[in-house]
C-alpha cells in the first residue's frame, strides 16, 4: 500500500462518526470540527483510497459497501487502540505513593517511628508512611472514619471491622527524682501515688478511666494525674522535684544516663502493656502493613 493510501486512526474515526451520526453536520459536532473540515477530510480520504465511502441520498449520508468494511474495521481497531494508548500512558506515568497514615495511642512511640520509614520505603516504594499526631487521642474513631490506616494501641480496641495484630509488650514504670521517699521501696503501688502529682501522656477519657482503675481500683478518682504530651517535659519536671511521671522503661535510657532519676516498677509484678497494630480487616495496604508490623517490632527491640 502506498503512503498516499495509508489509513490513519483519524480516518477511521471520521468514517465511524459519519456512519453513526448519518450526516456531516452531526459528525462534525461529535469530532469537534467544522462541517467544512469534515467534508474536506472525507473528500481527501475517498480520493486517496479511490473509492466512494458515502453517498448523499435525500440530505443523508448513506454508507457504501466499501465504507461499511472500513466502519467495521473502525469498530474493531479504535477501542483496542484506545486501550493500548491508555495502558502505555499508565506504564510511563509514575504512580504517586499511596499514603499509609499511622498514629499511636501513646506519644512515647513517636521518637522511634521515623526509624521504620527507611525500611518501609525500600520494601514498598509505592507507600508513603505518614505520622498523624493529631489522631493520637482518637485513633479508634480515626480508623473507623478512614482518616487513619493503622494505629499502635496499648489499650484494647474492639470495634467491629478492626483487626489487632500483636506487636510487643512493654513495662510502664514510675520515674522519681533521686532522694524521693518512694525510692526506698522496691516497687510503687497505686496507693503510693495518691499523695503525688503524677504526669502522664494525654489519653481519651475512656482509656484514662481504665488506667486509673488499674492503678487504684477502689479509689481511681483519688489519683492526681496531670497530662503532658512531651516526654522531655515530664522528665525535667521530675528531675527538678515537681512530681513523678509514668513512662515506658525502654524509653528512659538517655534520660537515666544524665542522672538525677530513679525508676520503680508499678506493683510487685510490674505494669505491662500489650501493644498491637490495629487496622481495617480488608484493604489495599495489607502487604505494606505486614512489613510495617515487622519493622515496628524491630524498632522497639532496638530502642
Amino acid at each position: 500500500m502506498s503512503q498516499e493510501s495509508t489509513l490513519e486512526a483519524r480516518d477511521l474515526r471520521l468514517i465511524q462518526a459519519i456512519a453513526e451520526q448519518g450526516g456531516v453536520t452531526r459528525a462534525a459536532h461529535r469530532l469537534h470540527l467544522s462541517q467544512s473540515a469534515v467534508s474536506h477530510q472525507l473528500a481527501g480520504l475517498e480520493e486517496r483510497l479511490g473509492v466512494t465511502l458515502f453517498e448523499r441520498v435525500r440530505k443523508r449520508m448513506v454508507i457504501t459497501p466499501a465504507g461499511q468494511r472500513l466502519a467495521a474495521l473502525a469498530a474493531e481497531v479504535l477501542p483496542r487502540l484506545a486501550r493500548e494508548q491508555a495502558q502505555l500512558r499508565a506504564a510511563l506515568t509514575p504512580t504517586p505513593p499511596r499514603p499509609l497514615r499511622i498514629a499511636a495511642q501513646c506519644y512515647t512511640c513517636y521518637p522511634w517511628l521515623p526509624r521504620v520509614l527507611t525500611g518501609l520505603s525500600t520494601a514498598h516504594p509505592e507507600v508513603d508512611l505518614r505520622m498523624d499526631v493529631e489522631a493520637t487521642r482518637s485513633v479508634e474513631e480515626a480508623l473507623l472514619e478512614d482518616r487513619l490506616d493503622v494505629a499502635l494501641c496499648c489499650y484494647p480496641v474492639s470495634a467491629p471491622g478492626l483487626v489487632s495484630t500483636p506487636l510487643f509488650r512493654d513495662e510502664l514504670v514510675a520515674v522519681l527524682p533521686v532522694g524521693h521517699p518512694l525510692t526506698a521501696r522496691p516497687f510503687v503501688t497505686g496507693a503510693d501515688l495518691v499523695e503525688q502529682t503524677v504526669y502522664f501522656y494525654p489519653l481519651p477519657a475512656e482509656d484514662e478511666e481504665r488506667f486509673r482503675h488499674e492503678l487504684l481500683p477502689r479509689k481511681p478518682g483519688a489519683l492526681r494525674i496531670r497530662t503532658l504530651p512531651l516526654t522531655e517535659g515530664m522528665v525535667e519536671l521530675v528531675r527538678t522535684g515537681h512530681g513523678i511521671c509514668l513512662l515506658a522503661r525502654w524509653s528512659l535510657g538517655p534520660h537515666l544516663a544524665q542522672g538525677g532519676l530513679v525508676t520503680r516498677s508499678l506493683g510487685r509484678r510490674g505494669y505491662w502493656r500489650q501493644w498491637s497494630a490495629v487496622h481495617k480487616r480488608h484493604g489495599p495496604l495489607a502487604p505494606a502493613l505486614a512489613t510495617l508490623v515487622d519493622l515496628l517490632r524491630s524498632a522497639v527491640l532496638s530502642a
